[in-house]
């Protein structure tokens, strides 16, 4: 996990409206080259065994990283945020946080993190989280079972944040970008059955959830 979080410090160079690059392996040496640097500046020389094999493996998911990213990359998307956060109130040490929209007719606060929000030439924007979890698992079954009961509202409620900003972001144009731990099952997985109805059903369950929170009902 070490690892992937370095992802977005490089990636980052690119959120200023470069042209973002196709070159897998230049990718690699620029994410690898953060992972040495996070390894050095937090851990001592000593240190061996386990350790050494966390790091190999957070290596290898940053190559199958950097490859999928240059694909990405070719299909035309750019970074324009990173890590963009929606404080309920300024931070010094956040100048470019978003205010925080309500949600539910409470006066709650809408707060989050978005990882990444790529935008292409036509100004089409994806809205995606990093996963690290064991099995890459696509965003639909996620968020609902089957039988309809919400287990996460994550991906809607980016939607919702970045409206709040003036970003529409399509409801299947919202995903992950999947690190698990087998590297062949890296892969950008957008929630591609999603529609209006469906980011209007989540965005419903939310605010019902809000509003039983600000009556106290937890």
């Amino acid at each position: 996990v070490t690892g992937v979080q370095t992802c977005a410090l490089p990636i980052s160079r690119t959120a200023s409206g470069a042209p973002a690059t196709t070159d897998a392996d230049a990718i690699a040496a620029d994410v690898l080259a953060e992972l040495d640097a996070v390894r050095r500046e937090w851990y001592p020389p000593s240190l061996h065994g386990a350790y050494e094999v966390a790091i190999g493996l957070a290596r290898e998911r940053l190559r199958a990283f950097a490859r999928v990213q240059a694909g990405w990359a070719a299909k035309g998307w750019r970074v324009e945020h990173v890590e963009l956060a929606f404080n309920a109130e300024p931070r010094e040490d956040e100048p470019d946080a978003r205010s925080a929209p309500t949600i539910g007719g409470g006066g709650i606060a809408l707060i989050g993190r978005i990882d990444r929000i790529d935008v292409n030439a036509a100004g089409e924007r994806v809205a995606l989280d990093y996963k690290t979890s064991a099995d890459p698992e696509p965003p639909e079954s996620h968020h609902r079972s089957p039988k309809g009961i919400w287990k996460d509202l994550q991906l809607p409620l980016y939607a919702v944040l970045l409206r709040s900003a003036g970003m529409v972001v399509r409801p299947d144009r919202l995903g992950y970008f999947a690190l698990p731990s087998n590297p062949d099952g890296t892969a950008v997985l957008l929630a591609e059955r999603w529609d209006a109805a469906f980011q209007a059903e989540a965005e419903s369950e939310a605010e019902r959830i809000a509003a039983e929170i600000a009556a106290g009902r937890f």
